[in-house]
């Protein structure tokens, strides 16, 4: 079922971010209360492409579900393989709406502005602070990427505007 393999990617995808395991998943027991199997060292990577794995049998199973596109993608760009995670985010920002849609276009600026391309990636930040200007992440993105190109006037004023909707953000 696509749905489980979203849920085994997420959880491998947190493991390999954070590389925390909860201690009563470090060892599993029989019936018996004989240890068989668990956790032990976290291997980030190991586990960032476990995740990849489950993200790709999810879109498999259904290639309609844009957030294993769009996680696959985050996954692919923490494992360095930044021009494959651009090919995965845009698909997932044609296909997703609503907060799927703000973090493709987040997720996006970040791989093109590690590419370099920071026009681009101003765009896709602009892009995510249309859909959710009440979130502080796009505007410090887009600041970001602006004073990297020498317009840290203009990112003051983005940083702005995004701390001016602080507090009034629907939780």
């Amino acid at each position: 079922d696509a749905t489980l393999h979203l849920a085994d990617g997420l959880a491998s995808e947190t493991i390999g971010v954070t590389e925390f395991v909860e201690p009563n998943l470090r060892m599993v027991r029989d019936a018996r209360g004989r240890p068989i199997s668990g956790y032990g060292d976290v291997k980030p990577k190991a586990e960032l492409n476990r995740a990849l794995g489950s993200f790709e049998k999810a879109l498999a199973s259904n290639p309609r579900l844009s957030e294993a596109r769009l996680r696959a993608g985050r996954v692919l760009w923490r494992l360095g393989r930044g021009r494959e995670a651009q090919e995965s985010l845009r698909q997932a920002a044609i296909e997703s709406e609503g907060a799927l849609l703000y973090l493709a276009h987040l997720f996006l600026g970040q791989c093109l502005e590690d590419d370099g391309d920071l026009a681009r990636a101003i765009d896709h930040y602009a892009a995510a602070i249309a859909l959710r200007p009440d979130t502080q992440i796009g505007a410090v993105a887009r600041a970001h990427a602006l004073s990297l190109r020498g317009g840290s006037e203009r990112g003051r004023e983005v940083v702005e505007g995004g701390v001016g909707h602080s507090g009034r953000r629907p939780t």
